[in-house]
């Protein structure tokens, strides 16, 4: 069981764990929490605004998620696993009719200091502009994220896949070149790792769980966009992500 924990350190929350929250759960109750944040940060939000696109149309996008300061501790240990500050990934939608939308989120297994990270998903949605520079947005969406690297002890060759399906809405308002967002959602996540060392495959049911998200972005030009997004999810994780659009 101690292996289990030291991976689910690998993508924890700064301060997540203090000192009295640890002596207050089980060292396998830190283990699993750390695991359901961990693939919190994989899963495949909305982030864009509801209203930038007018027509038939398409986006192409750089999204950067950025994977908050880590709290190894698990009981009284600390480990020195570390993980990429930030994770890439590239998105692409396509308009019909101004209103729906179909997607893909993608990420080639790149490594980046020892792990590789690979990420698809698809995702259909609907837009309406409800009153002039307002306009709403529902979506939902399935992604799949799989790591390789050192999850559980130091050149290690261990595997962390994780299995996602959510449904969220939107708001937008825009203000001159300046779009303002915010939204709520619903995901349910599986995930399984495979243990190099030992050959041990530890999967976890499948857990839904809520998040909400705020984002403003602003129209460098009229076909390329710059946004910022902020994450809560279930009270328990904060993280953020930027992105650069071309919209074609």
């Amino acid at each position: 069981m101690l292996i289990r924990m030291l991976i689910l350190s690998l993508l924890g929350v700064s301060g997540f764990l203090s000192a009295t929250s640890v002596s207050a759960v089980t060292a396998q109750e830190q283990s699993e929490r750390l695991q359901l944040i961990y693939a919190h940060l994989l899963d495949f939000r909305s982030q864009r605004p509801p209203m930038a696109v007018v027509g038939e149309g398409q986006e192409w996008e750089v999204e950067l998620l950025h994977r908050p300061e880590v709290n190894n501790r698990i009981g009284n240990k600390q480990e020195p696993v570390e993980g990429p500050p930030i994770l890439p990934r590239f998105r692409f939608r396509q308009f019909f009719e101004k209103s729906y939308l179909v997607g893909i989120g993608l990420q080639v297994p790149v490594e980046v200091m020892g792990y590789r990270y690979s990420f698809l998903a698809g995702e259909v949605g609907y837009q309406w502009e409800f009153k002039e520079d307002w306009a709403t947005a529902v979506r939902t969406y399935v992604a799949r994220s799989i790591i390789n690297g050192p999850i559980t002890m130091t050149n290690a060759e261990d595997l962390f896949e994780v299995q996602q399906q959510g449904v969220d809405a939107s708001l937008g308002f825009q203000w001159e070149d300046w779009l303002f967002s915010g939204g709520v959602g619903h995901s349910s996540v599986q995930n399984k790792l495979s243990i190099e060392e030992d050959g041990v495959m530890l999967e976890e049911p499948a857990t839904g769980y809520a998040y909400f998200y705020g984002g403003i972005g602003y129209m460098v030009q009229s076909d390329l966009r710059l946004q910022f997004t902020q994450y809560s999810t279930d009270s328990i994780l904060r993280h953020w992500a930027v992105s650069v659009t071309l919209l074609r």
